[in-house]
Parts: C-alpha cells; sequence; structure tokens
C-alpha cells in the first residue's frame, strides 16, 4: 500500500473516520457555556438545561395531556401554571430574582427564561469569578423554584422566600 496515494481505495480505515462520516452534525447549543462550565452543580445544570429547552413537566403541559385536572400554580395559586409564570410572573419566583440581580447587579427586568439567559450569557463574558457566579445564580435560581414547586405538590410542605 503506498501511504503517499490519497485515492479512496488506499486510504486507511479508522473508527475515528467511520464515525465522522455516520454521525449527525448538530450546531452547539446557544447557552452552553452558561449551563456547563468549571464550577456549575449537576442537578442545577440539567434543571436549566431541561428548563431552556421546555422540557419540564409544567402543570399546563399535565393538563392538555389529561394526566392531572388543575393547572394552578403551587407557589402563588392564583395563576395557571406555565414555565413564564413560574419563573417570572409568580411572586415567590420575582423575589428570588430581585435578591439575586441586586447582588449581580443587573437591573434589567425580562419577560421570559431565554431572555434572562441571554442577559447573563451577554453582561458577564470573561472568564472571571464574578461570570462563574452569574452562571451559578441562573441555575440555582431555576433549580430553587422547581424544588419548592414540586415539595408544594408532592410533600405539602412550604418554605419562606424571605
Amino acid at each position: 500500500m503506498d501511504l503517499d496515494c490519497k485515492c479512496e481505495r488506499c486510504l486507511v480505515f479508522s473508527f475515528k473516520s467511520a464515525w465522522n462520516i455516520v454521525r449527525q452534525q448538530n450546531p452547539l447549543f446557544e447557552f452552553q457555556k452558561l449551563i456547563w462550565y468549571p464550577f456549575h452543580c449537576p442537578k442545577m445544570a440539567i434543571c436549566l438545561l431541561r428548563a431552556l429547552q421546555q422540557r419540564l413537566p409544567m402543570q399546563d403541559k399535565l393538563v392538555k395531556y389529561g394526566i392531572i385536572q388543575s393547572n394552578v400554580c403551587p407557589l402563588c395559586t392564583t395563576s395557571p401554571e406555565n414555565i413564564d409564570h413560574l419563573y417570572f410572573e409568580c411572586e415567590y419566583a420575582k423575589h428570588m430574582w430581585a435578591i439575586c440581580k441586586l447582588k449581580l447587579g443587573l437591573t434589567q427586568q425580562v419577560s421570559s427564561l431565554e431572555n434572562e439567559a441571554r442577559l447573563i450569557r451577554n453582561q458577564f463574558k470573561s472568564k472571571t469569578k464574578i461570570t462563574a457566579l452569574a452562571n451559578l445564580v441562573i441555575g440555582a435560581v431555576v433549580w430553587h423554584v422547581w424544588k419548592e414547586r414540586n415539595l408544594r405538590i408532592f410533600k405539602h410542605h412550604k418554605l419562606s422566600s424571605m
């Protein structure tokens, strides 16, 4: 076999070349660096990823599929639960966002999780401790609101937001 020859017949088979031929190339997830960074907490990262991809089992979806009958938000008990309400319209979550954003020096108000993620990603771009803290904050707020929601639904236990 001639090693200098580049024709198809003379190329050496490798698993890497076969894998590159058959695998599907997908673009990178827009918020990849916001979720996966050196100091991330895996539970929070997975919850944030699922929330950003609209994959959390919210009550509005469960009602639509006939799994449950009521979709009232368990945190405020005033409005139907959906992802935008749970994370940005509910008083419990608003209070958590306000405290965390105050600590980060952010004043801009947003109305969706994607917009919040874009704001934090665009505001904190360098590889500093404050950037890691900002990434941790968005994951922590999403995780703790989700955890509190589940506590109230499944264990009938309530924590204070204060």
